[in-house]
Formats: C-alpha cells, sequence, structure tokens
C-alpha cells in the first residue's frame, strides 16, 4: 500500500508525538484524592494534553495495577 507523501507525513508526524513521551505526568496516591478533585485532575490534563498515572484494582481482587495515559476525552454516563 502507497501513501502519498502528504499523508505519509502526517502518519510520521502522529506516531513521532505517539512515542514523545509526555511533557508532565500527574500522579496521586491511590485514594489520596477524592472523586471531584479526581475529575479536576482529570480535566486539567486532558485541557494541557498532559498524561496522567491512574492506579486501579483489576477486578475487586486488591491487586493494584499501574498504567500512564493520556486522556483524550472525558465522557459522563448514568450509573446501573
Amino acid at each position: 500500500m502507497h501513501l502519498t507523501p502528504a499523508l505519509e507525513k502526517a502518519v510520521e508526524a502522529g506516531l513521532a508525538a505517539l512515542r514523545r513521551p509526555p511533557a508532565r505526568v500527574m500522579r496521586a496516591e491511590r485514594g489520596s484524592l477524592p472523586p471531584v478533585d479526581s475529575l479536576a485532575v482529570l480535566r486539567r490534563a486532558l485541557a494541557r494534553q498532559d498524561a496522567v498515572t491512574l492506579s486501579y484494582d483489576t477486578g475487586g481482587q486488591g491487586a493494584l495495577s499501574t498504567r500512564t495515559v493520556r486522556p483524550l476525552a472525558l465522557e459522563q454516563r448514568d450509573e446501573p
């Protein structure tokens, strides 16, 4: 598959941006932020295109997993 030079350049620029380390990483200790504050941190990270490090309990087993992500969007869903 061949890409046009402009499309190839755009794809390479996008991939380079993904490989680049985040400018800032926001961290918080487990349980240290109430939900309202957590939302504020996520909104700020989204606006600044910062990464955030999340720690979460996978499957309710008490085993913490940690992941650093760059939020792309926030959406609200009704709880069941």
